[in-house]
């Protein structure tokens, strides 16, 4: 506890978040999987086999891979619906707790906007400048397509990690980079385009690593100058 108290106190601390963060309001890995497939008209495997974690991967890429081909924004719409399709509209407690505080910097592989959204609220209730911000349906959604000018959403354009590689040397509005994409409950004409960042197959996961050298150069760059503090990862 004492070397995080050091690390926040010196702006160095940076929360990367995982999909327990989003639990249960949004699906796990599995669960994810699964609605996916039925998405892409795919049966849900009835084997253990097939079930094991193992397979989770390749079944990804299948249901993925189909729903890619349908139309240019059609992963985008399937897993905008799959993600929000749980009967638990409640905000996970995880996720308030860490918006409580303020960060310059959190990195995140979910594509839900729980985190930004709360954030978001929770910094307008803060600010003065922004009472009728203060009144947030706690619905999770954003406050506004800018998150009420008090968080930025980035993601791996050469663009954006020009401005994640900035936030790391001067004081910016708080930053949520999602390197995996960014897809809101509503949506947003500045942040449609994260949309088709999405990664969700092992086989993305090499080809951005190899593919995008500003991307790769940038991470490289945070993990060095930075202290990553896993939360909601398995």
């Amino acid at each position: 506890l004492p070397r995080l108290v050091t690390a926040y106190a010196r702006g160095l601390l940076v929360p990367f978040l995982g999909a327990g963060m989003s639990r249960v309001r949004c699906p796990d890995w599995q669960e994810l999987v699964a609605r996916l497939e039925a998405e892409a008209g795919i049966a849900t495997p009835t084997s253990e086999a097939e079930r094991a974690s193992a397979m989770l991967v390749r079944r990804a890429n299948r249901a993925v891979r189909r729903l890619a081909l349908r139309a240019p924004d059609a992963l985008a719409a399937a897993l905008r619906r799959t993600l929000y399709a749980g009967g638990d509209v409640t905000l996970p407690a995880q996720t308030e707790r860490l918006a409580e505080l303020w960060w310059p910097l959190v990195v995140s592989t979910n594509y839900d906007d729980l985190f930004a959204a709360t954030y978001a609220r929770r910094r307008a209730r803060e600010d003065e400048r922004h009472p009728s911000l203060a009144d947030g349906s706690g619905d999770g959604h954003p406050l506004d397509g800018r998150y009420a000018g008090t968080l930025q959403v980035l993601g791996r354009g050469r663009l954006d990690c020009q401005r994640v590689l900035s936030s790391l040397s001067v004081t910016a509005p708080s930053v949520l980079w999602a390197i995996h994409g960014f897809v809101p409950q509503r949506g947003d004409p500045e942040l449609d385009r994260l949309a088709r960042e999405v990664v969700v197959g092992h086989d993305e996961y090499r080809r951005i690593a190899h593919a995008e050298p500003y991307y790769r150069r940038t991470f490289a760059e945070t993990w060095r100058r930075r202290s990553l503090l896993f939360l909601g990862s398995s």
